[in-house]
């Protein structure tokens, strides 16, 4: 089984860190996050490793850049791209939003030929409030929640995976925040050639709000993209 497991905890910058920003002196909170699909050349490799890089994070709480500091490159571009599609809750510093700098590590796991990705939720933000708001999260039957979504845009069929016959399924875990919209998304399981497109597909999906008990709630689901080339 080949994962990529990301490490969701934030290292300690070394002293002389590239990015011309101060680092946050408290815990950055992720609200949206993408996983890095697994390149195809290290699946061929059976190969893994640890990746570090380091973000700059603007003071709305978007990744503005990206730069490695170890790791292999293939990796290091995997992480890289998904790291710049992640959103931050603001790291505020005398009660004003400000730019920061974090590093974080991405630890790409080889095991098997299978392909499977996988990643752990963020642990549970220090701020009580933000505690009490990620408890407020329901798991839902993705036969229940696909009859929620009111915008599905159809995704296209990678060049790529069109010249190389590949086809199948590639199942996301996703949660869908209070106002509808998708704020984390995950590749369980999947071709990589294939899971780029599904995930730019359905990131832009938008459902009902989930009521309970008459207030909206986040939804933690999954959904499945099937890819079929049709002669």
């Amino acid at each position: 089984m080949l994962t990529a497991v990301l490490a969701l905890w934030f290292l300690q910058l070394p002293a002389a860190h590239k990015l011309p920003a101060p680092v946050c002196p408290h815990e950055m909170v992720p609200r949206y996050w993408l996983q890095p699909v697994y390149p195809r050349d290290a699946v061929k490799k059976n190969f893994g490793g640890k990746v570090r890089l380091e973000a700059l994070v603007a003071a709305d709480g978007h990744v503005k850049k990206v730069v490695t500091l170890s790791g292999d490159e293939d990796l290091a571009d995997a992480a890289d791209d998904a790291l710049k599609e992640w959103k931050f809750q603001p790291c505020i510093v005398d009660g004003a939003a400000r730019e920061v700098a974090a590093a974080m590590e991405f630890d790409f796991h080889a095991e098997t030929w299978h392909v499977t990705y996988s990643a752990t939720l963020p642990p549970f933000p220090k701020d009580p409030n933000h505690r009490e708001q990620a408890l407020r999260r329901v798991r839902v039957n993705p036969g229940v929640t696909s009859g929620n979504v009111r915008y599905r845009p159809k995704p296209g069929y990678p060049l790529k995976a069109d010249l190389l016959r590949i086809q199948g399924a590639v199942l996301l875990r996703i949660v869908i925040g209070r106002d509808g919209g998708v704020e984390v998304l995950e590749v369980e399981s999947g071709p990589p050639e294939l899971a780029e497109e599904a995930v730019h597909s359905v990131r832009q999906w938008r459902y009902r709000p989930y009521l309970l008990n008459g207030e909206p709630v986040e939804v933690e689901t999954a959904v499945t993209i099937r890819f079929r080339i049709q002669d």
